[in-house]
């Protein structure tokens, strides 16, 4: 179809961390895939959404989101429009401070695991759904900011080849990973039903030792075009190094010492529409056969390392705005949200034993509590 042509669209109305976002979308396989994964949170269409306007079908293809236009890779327009809808709710609640991590629910808490994408937390999310424990999420959990309760986000699970895919066959037999893309959607009696107070954080990264928040970490970010472009870029900001640049992926070293976040936040904001997702990098391999084991972790180091993992931090966001861009607010509210929590730092062993030793040390929390 070329860009003149009119198209024909469908909508998908969300509700989401108190946003309400609109997807206009011309090809309905991609349309298919967002409700797939968000399709709890569907609800009727209003006038006041946020609308973001996707032409797949388009020769090239393109997004226009709030009024400005992205263009899309054939290769992942699927990906990069649920990409732009997560960014759009994201960036546009202010209700909510969003961590990237897992979390169920024992005796009425919310226990929080986080870790690097890849690190294993889908898979310890699974196997501890395999013992009958509820998620809140295997990857994003909102904390409210008057509450301070974490909130279920029940999306689709994104299954990796491996233990996680015989843990999710496990869970619902008759799944089929190639016909869903590698997505599970589970039942809700699989969810957390409710916001719950936080019973307490276990961090891990593949290092037995936990790092100390001023250590130098690293970051990849996985993108679908402009990769020499972005590379340049990241060169020129204080505190960064790039490590690797191969096909779609960069690796880059950060150095917090030399505070290079707002340039950071910056270099991603610019870069938004080609980037597809960015995580920390594992220090080391993660699910081994080895025993897993924790070892208590200060207060003080595990809010400053989890403030790296808040997903709605970016400078133009809402969150960003109702502070008037002053986020120390924002880590003062985490502070809080965490004050009476334990916190560990966990050296994973097998999934199975992992979810064991994990839930008999979360029962263990919740008894103290």
């Amino acid at each position: 179809m070329s860009d003149s042509e009119s198209p024909t669209f469908a909508v998908l109305s969300l509700d989401a961390l108190g946003v309400r976002l609109a997807l206009r979308c011309d090809d309905t396989d991609t349309l298919g895939m967002v409700r797939s994964s968000l399709g709890s949170f569907e609800t009727e269409e209003s006038a006041e959404s946020i609308t973001i306007e996707a032409r797949v079908q388009a020769q090239p293809p393109y997004a226009e989101v709030s009024g400005e236009r992205r263009e899309l890779d054939p290769r992942h327009a699927p990906e990069q429009v649920f990409g732009l809808v997560m960014s759009g709710l994201l960036e546009n609640t202010k209700e909510y401070v969003v961590l990237h991590g897992a979390g169920v629910e024992i005796d009425g808490r919310a226990f929080i695991f986080s870790g690097p994408s890849g690190s294993g937390k889908t898979t310890l999310a699974l196997a501890l759904a395999g013992r009958g424990r509820p998620l809140l999420s295997d990857d994003f959990i909102p904390i409210h900011r008057e509450s301070l309760l974490a909130h279920p986000f029940p999306k689709s699970i994104n299954v990796r080849p491996g233990r996680s895919t015989d843990l999710a066959e496990a869970l619902v037999p008759a799944w089929a990973p190639k016909a869903n893309d590698g997505r599970l959607t589970l039942g809700a009696d699989r969810w957390v039903q409710e916001p719950l107070p936080l019973g307490g954080v276990v961090l891990f990264d593949g290092d037995p030792t936990p790092p100390t928040p001023t250590d130098a970490y690293c970051l990849s970010i996985r993108h679908s075009s402009r990769g020499d472009e972005m590379a340049q870029a990241l060169r020129k900001i204080p505190g960064i190094s790039v490590l690797e640049h191969e096909d779609d992926d960069l690796a880059i070293r950060i150095d917090p010492k030399k505070q290079p976040r707002a340039e950071l936040n910056s270099f991603l904001h610019r870069f938004g529409d080609s980037i597809l997702e960015y995580s920390l990098i594992s220090a080391g391999p993660l699910c081994t056969d080895a025993s897993p084991e924790t070892q208590p972790l200060a207060g003080s180091t595990a809010l400053m390392l989890m403030l790296r993992e808040v997903q709605n931090r970016h400078e133009t966001g809402a969150l960003s705005a109702s502070v008037g861009g002053d986020m120390t607010r924002i880590a003062s509210e985490v502070a809080a949200a965490f004050a009476d929590c334990p916190c560990a730092w966990l050296m994973p062993g097998t999934p199975e034993a992992t979810a064991e030793h994990l839930e008999n040390l979360f029962k263990n929390w919740a008894r103290t509590a």
